[in-house]
């Protein structure tokens, strides 16, 4: 009885060769932990993604990101604004990065931004936050709503401003 339950599951056990499985309708194409895309325009460098882990996908063609950790370039390909978030997602075909999630954006000592949503879009070269926003600057810390930045140039504005200025 025993050989007989022992054949039998080594009989199971076999099959023909492996078969291919696609992945599900809408799953994931590439799956890729410490990941780093890179975008460029006529060889310059616009910005460096790093996730900690991303799932591309085809339709529609983007790539979803956790611990997402970025970097804009300016127009001489020096770095000039680094961000940080919970989450994202590249859009390829649109040319469009969007974040989430404890935003922070940085430029050098001078600013701080922080927010829970904001996007970047190449052909505009803008990082635009919609929501609420927290600046800090070596004058002060202001609040308000909406935050606009030019990723090459650093030069930003904010719409709806509460501030506080720091004096000496």
């Amino acid at each position: 009885m025993r050989r007989f339950v022992l054949a039998t599951i080594c009989l199971l056990a076999c099959s023909r060769e492996p078969q291919e499985v696609s992945p599900g309708k809408g799953g994931p194409v590439q799956e890729s932990w410490e990941a780093e895309i890179r975008i460029t325009e006529e060889g310059r460098p616009k910005c460096t993604i790093l996730a900690e882990h991303l799932l591309r996908y085809e339709n529609p063609d983007r790539s979803e990101l956790e611990g997402v950790r970025a970097t804009f370039y300016d127009r001489k390909g020096r770095a000039s604004i680094g961000l940080t978030a919970e989450r994202g997602v590249v859009y390829e075909r649109g040319d469009r990065v969007e974040v989430e999630g404890k935003v922070v954006l940085t430029y050098g000592d001078s600013l701080k931004v922080e927010t829970e949503r904001a996007r970047w879009d190449r052909k505009e070269g803008r990082i635009v936050a919609e929501g609420p926003v927290r600046i800090e600057t070596p004058e002060g810390e202001e609040v308000g709503e909406g935050f606009v930045c030019e990723a090459q140039s650093g030069r930003w504005w904010m719409r709806s401003v509460r501030g506080q200025v720091l004096a000496p």
